[in-house]
């Protein structure tokens, strides 16, 4: 089972910025994978899982790796403040089922 991954955020009117140590593992094992509400990245048994609070546009992700850390600029579909990076509170089912609609969708 991986390791929950350490990461640090901040965000401007439009963008939300993650920040992920890499804990030493090169650039070509680290995994990402992004949709409008969702984040993942795996590295070296380390597991990052964000269920994002609202959504981002998943086709303007940007990533970048320099000096051992991933650097995530993610373009928010509405601007604006955001309380919080994940959302909280929900059941595995509700955020199962979020997740599923966005499949659907896609």
């Amino acid at each position: 089972m991986p390791l929950d991954a350490d990461f640090s955020w901040k965000q401007t009117h439009t963008t939300v910025l993650l920040e992920v140590p890499l804990k030493g593992t090169p650039a070509k094992a680290v995994d990402i994978y992004a949709t409008d509400l969702l984040v993942k990245v795996n590295f070296g048994g380390y597991l990052l899982q964000l269920d994002l609070l609202k959504a981002i546009d998943d086709t303007a992700a940007v990533a970048k790796i320099k000096q051992g850390v991933l650097n995530l600029k993610l373009r928010k579909v509405e601007p604006g403040p955001w309380d919080t990076l994940v959302l909280e509170g929900a059941t595995k089912a509700e955020i199962a089922a979020r997740r599923a609609t966005k499949a659907e969708i896609a």
